[in-house]
């Protein structure tokens, strides 16, 4: 599965064409081209994306219920995996860098520069 990025202009462009009212003609396209999208949490916060296509879980029609609740479960996990992944990078950072005095001093200052 080729997995696409597409800047915050795209996903809001992505969100204000799924706005309600919206025809499942219109939708599912739209949806399926979004379940290919790599996505982070300031993305999906910026271009509120991820607030219209959960209020699409609700839609009349089946196929577009089913597919937005499909892709906001994809991209809960995807945004945990790079949550996780974070964390893991910084657990493994701290224990790389040693931590003696001087060398604490020297990453303090360079955080205020």
């Amino acid at each position: 599965v080729m997995m696409t990025r597409l800047n915050v202009e795209d996903l809001k462009q992505a969100a204000s064409r799924l706005t309600m009212p919206v025809d499942s003609a219109e939708a599912l396209p739209i949806l399926a081209s979004l379940s290919d999208v790599v996505v982070n949490a300031k993305a999906l916060k910026v271009s509120k994306i991820g607030v219209v296509v959960a209020k699409l879980k609700k839609h009349t029609d089946k196929e577009v219920s089913h597919t937005a609740k499909e892709l906001v479960g994809k991209w809960k996990r995807m945004i945990a995996s790079q949550r996780a992944a974070s964390k893991v990078a910084k657990a493994k950072q701290a224990k790389a860098e040693p931590t003696s005095p001087l060398k604490q001093k020297q990453q303090q200052q360079q955080q205020q520069q």
